[in-house]
């Protein structure tokens, strides 16, 4: 306890600094699906170049609307595929070596856990902590993790999640989820004593 302010120690606390969803697998998840039909657009075109915009049909000479050469219509849905295709991939790009905006950290304690972003910070104490998850993104060296929280609100017992997106090696994301289970499971024991 410090013996100014009378604040309790913070006797092996550890903190997680994170961010908030960056959303980069979905970007990918668009970046695929954009580059598949700009792909598929690409090739119809690309068998329709060199086609006559006519053709003879019993001796008269009528449109060619089986298979005609390419159309304005087509380089529109080029230009609607293809612009947002180099958007997303520019924004990828640039994304990859960003550093993490609007950082999260979460602090374990033996009071519970600080959530602090900016200037707004949230305490949630230990006793309300229900579950500590982690999911591991597809696409991108991030995981994810979730603080599920109980709360009585109205009378009733409600749960809400907090959600932290942190980034490093396959290692190092293991080593922080690791601890925060092992923090969970280190207060329920001693809840339990």
């Amino acid at each position: 306890m410090c013996p100014e302010c009378g604040a309790e120690g913070l006797d092996g606390a550890f903190s997680i600094v994170g961010g908030p969803r960056l959303g980069r697998g979905v970007l990918y998840a668009l970046l695929g699906f954009l580059g598949l039909g700009l792909g598929l657009a690409l090739v119809g075109i690309a068998l329709r170049v060199g086609n006559s915009p006519t053709m003879l049909v019993g001796g008269v000479v009528r449109p060619n609307r089986q298979n005609p050469p390419p159309e304005f219509g087509d380089f529109l849905i080029l230009a609607a595929l293809g612009f947002p295709f180099l958007a997303v991939a520019w924004s990828l790009w640039k994304s990859r070596s960003t550093p993490l905006r609007n950082s999260i950290v979460w602090t374990f304690h033996p009071r519970g856990v600080e959530i602090r972003s900016g200037a707004l910070r949230e305490f949630i104490p230990h006793a309300e902590v229900v579950q500590i998850g982690a999911a591991k993104d597809l696409f991108a060296s991030m995981s994810q993790l979730t603080l599920v929280r109980r709360h009585a609100r109205l009378g009733r017992v409600a749960s809400t999640s907090r959600v932290l997106y942190i980034r490093g090696s396959h290692e190092e994301r293991d080593a922080r989820v690791g601890a925060a289970r092992r923090w969970l499971e280190d207060q329920r024991r001693a809840a339990v004593e």
